[in-house]
C-alpha cells in the first residue's frame, strides 16, 4: 500500500521562488506541493486545517521572511500557535537573506535551507533537505 504524501507548503510572496521550490519538489513523488503568495492567506488555511483535518496540514513550510507587509518570524509564530499537539511541524528559514532566516529559527523555526536555483531552475539544497527528510522516515 503507498504511503500518503508529505505535504509541503511554501509560502513566498516572489513566483520565480515558488516554481523554484515547485520544480525541486517534483522530483520527490513522496511530497505534495502548496504555494502561499499571500502569508495571510496560508495562516487561515493552517487554522482551518487546524480545525476541520490534521491529515491536510503541512509537515514542511519553506517559509520565506519579506513577504510584503508580514514578515516570516511573524507567520512562524502564528504557524506554532495555531499548531495543534499531535501535528508534526518543520518550518524551514527559506529566506534569501541570511538574517531573515536566522530570525524564522528564533520564532520558531526549525533549519535554515539555502535558497537558490540551478541551471535548471531547481534547488539542489532543497532537494538534498528533501531526501534527508525521506531518509529519516520510518520504513
Amino acid at each position: 500500500m503507498p504511503r500518503p504524501a508529505i505535504p509541503l507548503w511554501c509560502i513566498d510572496d516572489s513566483s520565480e521562488h515558488q516554481s523554484t521550490a515547485e520544480a525541486t519538489v517534483a522530483l520527490m513523488p513522496r511530497f505534495s506541493f502548496a504555494g502561499y503568495i499571500d502569508a495571510e492567506e496560508a495562516i487561515e488555511a493552517y487554522a482551518r486545517s487546524a480545525r476541520l483535518s490534521l491529515a491536510d496540514l503541512p509537515r514542511i513550510v519553506l517559509m520565506d521572511f519579506y513577504l510584503g507587509e508580514v514578515r516570516g518570524d511573524a507567520v512562524t509564530a502564528t504557524l506554532r500557535e495555531l499548531q495543534p499537539a499531535t501535528s508534526r511541524l518543520t518550518i524551514v528559514g527559506y529566506s534569501s537573506v541570511a538574517a531573515g532566516s536566522e530570525r524564522i529559527i528564533a520564532a520558531g523555526g526549525d533549519i535554515v535551507v539555502r535558497k537558490h536555483r540551478d541551471g535548471e531552475g531547481r534547488n539542489p539544497s532543497l532537494l538534498r533537505f528533501l531526501q534527508d527528510v525521506l531518509s529519516a522516515e520510518p520504513p
